[in-house]
């Protein structure tokens, strides 16, 4: 009898692109596994069950359905529902490896730990997206490569319940010299009408813009109303470019672009290995995040099995789960402090061999460069091609 991971994949027009690296790196996971001869003699399985992550009604019926299949364990990316998901999950007390980056999701497992011990988050909280953000200003400042026209930034998001990127983080650190930070919020998840934004932020005249936002459909389509009336500021935002339909999509209009992600691929010999490896699989190479994600979960899984002794001991897997630590191709992940989510490195924990590095990005040349932490770092900061050359 195989040993059954079940996910849920989202198809909706905004992520199924995710769900193509989510698909993929999981199945290169189980074919390696398979290969050495799956968890403890017998064969690891997938099943899947598409969903729209938009709809909460049809996530929990996702779920529902693994549960009903009793699965084994269950992976997942992120939802629009994940507190009503918590209580779906806690019942069934199944292994759940979760990638939502949400502090508001943690906080339960932190709060509720007994009923929620079986709920683990791969990756860290959207919260730590700000104070990285204002240390990457300052940096990026005092390296001189680049001078703002002025002190004021526009955060740019949408409306995704118990999101918080850390603004008020973000805040703390560069007030001290003199940033002033506005708000766009309330956008819709799809659909946005961006012209009238790029107007408001010419109306604001900030030195940076920081799209606070992961969907990559719509990050592009800012991307283009922005190029149509440009403005001599830097574009920040988070984790959307990753996706390989991003630079596919917007060609040399993504150049310059800076990005940052919780929980990406390093340019290191495990990543490069591992993107060699999809390559070969697939014929084409990985996204920056979500495929490695999904690759890492299958493996932190099969070897907190194999030390449990059995895939069935719900609760004894999950101990396993908080007491090991694993090296994939996203960095480390120890999953045993309170909230049972991954460490990041440096916000989190100053131990890069306990969390994963939260990676700045620019895209340059068609490709992706890390900018920071210096200790990843295979690129340096240039100033996008968008800006006048007063600047």
């Amino acid at each position: 009898m195989p040993v059954v991971i079940g996910t849920p994949l989202p198809v909706c027009e905004l992520a199924s692109d995710d769900a193509i690296e989510m698909a993929n790196g999981a199945e290169m996971a189980v074919a390696e596994i398979n290969s050495r001869g799956g968890v403890l003699g017998r064969e690891l399985k997938l099943l899947t069950v598409a969903c729209d992550v938009t709809s909460p009604q049809s996530v929990q019926g996702a779920y529902r359905h693994l549960i009903d299949t009793e699965v084994d364990a269950i992976v997942a990316g992120y939802s629009a529902c994940e507190v009503e998901l918590h209580e779906i999950i806690a019942d069934y007390r199944a292994p759940y490896l979760h990638a939502a980056t949400m502090d508001s999701v943690v906080e339960r497992v932190r709060q509720e730990p007994e009923k929620l011990g079986n709920i683990f988050q791969v990756c860290a909280s959207d919260v730590h997206y700000g104070p990285a953000f204002g240390r990457f200003v300052q940096q990026l400042e005092a390296s001189g490569s680049w001078k703002p026209h002025n002190r004021r930034i526009v955060v740019v998001q949408p409306r995704w319940p118990g999101m918080d990127v850390g603004v008020a983080g973000l805040e703390r650190i560069l007030s001290k010299s003199g940033w002033k930070i506005d708000i766009i919020d309330g956008l819709p998840l799809r659909n946005i009408d961006w012209p009238p934004v790029v107007s408001k932020i010419h109306e604001l005249s900030p030195s940076i813009v920081f799209l606070a936002y992961y969907f990559s459909e719509e990050s592009a389509a800012f991307q283009r109303a922005f190029l149509a009336n440009p403005l001599d500021s830097l574009i920040y935002t988070l984790y959307g470019p990753s996706i390989p339909s991003f630079l596919s999509n917007l060609g040399p209009s993504a150049e310059g672009i800076l990005w940052a992600t919780v929980t990406g691929i390093y340019n290191d010999a495990i990543g490069r290995t591992f993107a060699e490896g999809y390559s070969r699989r697939f014929g084409t190479k990985p996204g920056r995040s979500h495929a490695g994600i999904a690759y890492d979960r299958v493996r932190i899984l099969a070897d907190a099995w194999a030390r449990a002794g059995n895939p069935r001991a719900f609760d004894r897997v999950a101990d396993e789960l908080r007491r090991g630590i694993h090296r994939g191709v996203n960095g480390s992940y120890f999953l045993g402090s309170a909230g049972q989510a991954a460490l990041v490195f440096p916000e989190s924990t100053p131990d890069p061999s306990l969390g994963q590095a939260h990676l700045v990005f620019q895209v340059q040349s068609c490709d992706h460069r890390i900018l920071a932490p210096s200790l990843y770092s295979d690129g340096h900061f240039r100033l996008p091609p968008w800006f006048s050359r007063r600047n």
